[in-house]
């Protein structure tokens, strides 16, 4: 820098330091054992599954429970990696996945209202940790804006979600949606994640208007048999590991709308 002074001019130096950063490698995730994946960096990273971000989950491990895709990513001082590819996990069920209980549909109030305890035996409301029977000749209805839960449910009556309404079966285990000799209609959404079959019509007919969501699940995302009907108006999104995403035995398919079929292998 030169600076001008009354008479002549004078040199001032100045030191600029830069440093250089490295991308940091591609991290690689493997299994340490039944529930814990591991990245291949020390530090750094964070982890991601098939929902998005993990909070809080930047360590060089990670603790699972839920059959999905997992990915991380690794920030060395500002520098990002590319994400890593995605490790398929198959969550094993076990005596330690929490009991649940058994919920059974009575029906008879506000309308056969889902959200209404007294439709349930008991008088209360399934939530993530119950099974859930719809026994022969019943209705159900999941209203506008309604979200209702389950770990798991098998429908033998007639079931319909209105279009702003909401059905999320959590898992895990065996199946998610059963249907047998029965009818289910979603014009709302349904999400169906982390078992062994998602959806699994016996018989039954099952029309998506709206939205279906079949992810986390380690055999058949749909299995469709025994002179079932699947119809597809509105849009299913079946991303099924590491199996098969649609089974048809002796049973009809029609799709008029977007049918997304995504299955891997690990």
């Amino acid at each position: 820098m030169i600076v001008k002074a009354i008479v002549g001019s004078d040199t001032i130096k100045n030191k600029i330091f830069i440093q250089v950063g490295y991308k940091p490698q591609t991290p690689i995730i493997s299994e340490l054992n039944d529930s814990t994946l591991i990245s291949s960096a020390a530090f750094g990273n964070q982890w991601y599954n098939h929902y998005g971000k993990i909070s809080n989950a930047v360590d060089s491990f990670i603790f699972v429970n839920m059959s999905g895709e997992y990915f991380v990513q690794v920030d060395s001082n500002g520098c990002i990696s590319d994400i890593s590819e995605s490790y398929i996990y198959i969550h094993q069920y076990n005596q330690y996945d929490p009991p649940c209980d058994t919920i059974t549909w009575a029906g008879g109030f506000d309308f056969e209202n889902w959200m209404d305890p007294q439709n349930w035996i008991g008088g209360i409301i399934p939530d993530s940790c119950t099974y859930v029977l719809v026994p022969i000749g019943s209705t159900v209805r999941i209203r506008d804006f309604s979200t209702a839960v389950a770990k798991k449910l098998l429908n033998m009556g007639y079931i319909y979600i209105q279009g702003w309404g909401k059905l999320h079966v959590m898992g895990p285990d065996s199946f998610g949606i059963k249907n047998v000799s029965s009818t289910f209609i979603n014009n709302g959404t349904v999400v169906i994640e982390n078992s062994f079959y998602g959806l699994v019509n016996q018989n039954s007919s099952f029309e998506n208007q709206n939205k279906l969501n079949i992810f986390g699940i380690d055999s058949i995302g749909i299995f469709n048999n025994n002179l079932s009907t699947f119809s597809n108006v509105g849009t299913t999104l079946a991303n099924i590991l590491p199996n098969k995403a649609i089974v048809n035995s002796q049973s009809t398919i029609f799709n008029y709308g977007q049918l997304m079929l995504k299955s891997k292998i690990r």
